[in-house]
């Protein structure tokens, strides 16, 4: 039997999404549980990957077990034994070739900026204080230019495509929206590198505030050399928001983004 299942997470506490020997991590912790509940001892897949800190509303991972387990039942076993910072919020059966990361069409993540003075300690886990001084108008002027077909190897991190695959991605979106003192910066793309929206984000604040041109994203972009941006921001405001499958799998009100989708299989 294969599960698809909706995972959400805070970061905070992890050492990222995927297994590392020593450390907290997200799917440690769920292969831990489902091996406790249900007696699985495959390796789950996760359709995408976050660092250390980074949030998810809707990662998508893949449960494979020979056991007959009630789909129904699935995740209020799995949710009644997993530490607090996790939850699953759906679970579907699905065909044993589906591939979470391979058949996604698009990922979507949200970046939260703080706009208040100062964070209260309830907020702090889950907003970025990174956002003093900002010109809103300036903001999404600058997030247009990474709209897209881009080669981000000058946002990368530390891990860049290996095997000598493409650092080209394609971002079909970005929206800014402002909401009292509240900036969320939603990012829609094929696929991203390590820490790509980060550096993208850290960036665009940096341009909003006035200490770089628009001019400074078109020179990252082409450039032919990996120029690390020392520019990133936290891990805090970072949110994996949905991961958009065909025929709308998992679909949680996800319908209206489609169009935008449709066309990008071939930059999977």
């Amino acid at each position: 039997m294969f599960f698809a299942s909706v995972l959400e997470y805070d970061g905070t506490n992890f050492s990222g999404s995927q297994y590392q020997k020593g450390s907290r991590t997200v799917q440690g912790e769920l292969e831990l549980i489902l091996k406790k509940t249900f007696n699985i001892s495959n390796r789950v897949k996760f359709a995408s990957r976050t660092d250390s800190g980074v949030h998810s509303l809707g990662q998508i991972v893949l449960i494979n077990t020979e056991n007959e387990i009630p789909v129904e039942k699935t995740s209020k076993v799995i949710n009644d034994n997993l530490p607090i910072d996790i939850r699953i919020k759906e679970c579907k059966l699905v065909n044993k070739t589906f591939n979470p990361r391979r058949d996604a069409l698009a990922r979507e993540y949200i970046y939260k900026i703080s706009l208040k003075k100062y964070l209260s300690p309830f907020e702090s886990r889950f907003v970025s204080n990174y956002g003093s001084n900002i010109d809103f108008s300036l903001l999404k002027e600058a997030s247009s230019l990474f709209e897209g077909e881009h080669d981000f190897k000058s946002f990368s991190g530390s891990a860049l495509p290996k095997n000598g695959e493409s650092s080209v991605r394609r971002i079909l979106n970005i929206t800014c929206v402002k909401k009292e003192t509240l900036i969320e910066i939603r990012v829609l793309g094929n696929s991203f590198i390590h820490q790509q929206i980060r550096r993208m984000v850290g960036l665009m604040v940096k341009i909003s505030q006035g200490e770089f041109a628009l001019s400074k994203i078109q020179d990252m972009l082409f450039s032919n050399e990996r120029k690390t941006l020392s520019l990133i921001a936290p891990s805090n405001g970072l949110y994996l928001s949905k991961i958009l499958y065909p025929d709308g799998l998992l679909d949680i009100d996800y319908n209206n983004q489609f169009t935008e989708v449709k066309n990008v299989n071939s930059f999977k």
